[in-house]
């Protein structure tokens, strides 16, 4: 009778120690689930917040300001802030085909330049007529 009782006692710490580890899982559970759910809303007051501002673009992802220049991807299409891709407009006005960071890795291409034109990274590295 003793061992019986024994083996109760086991058992039972047994199911209290099941029930513990249950009620933890459920926690943590919850915890993920909060924080899932803390993170949408997040997401959706940003995807709000830029609904209201209208379009985004570049790499900033800032809204359109007509006193910034703009240049634009030959390739995606996409809008870049000449200050965030390093390009100013003089620059700008010296690009053939302008090619971002994203379309360039995916494609292989570059950005082409009017042949020796300043910005243009192979004139730069080409040694100087006047050397």
């Amino acid at each position: 009778q003793k061992e019986e009782s024994r083996q109760a006692k086991l058992a039972l710490a047994a199911e209290r120690r099941a029930e513990e580890q249950r009620k933890r899982e459920e926690r943590e559970e919850e915890r993920r689930c909060a924080e899932v759910r803390r993170c949408v809303e997040r997401l959706v007051k940003q995807l709000e917040r830029e609904a209201e501002q209208g379009e985004l673009y570049c790499i900033c992802r800032k809204p359109y300001n007509p006193t910034w220049f703009y240049i634009s991807c030959d390739t995606c299409g996409d809008w870049f802030h000449g200050k965030c891709v390093g390009i100013n407009a003089k620059q700008g006005s010296r690009i053939v085909e302008y090619v971002c960071d994203a379309c360039s890795r995916t494609t292989g291409r570059t950005t082409r330049w009017v042949s020796g034109a300043a910005g243009d990274p192979a004139a730069a590295a080409a040694p100087s007529r006047h050397s």
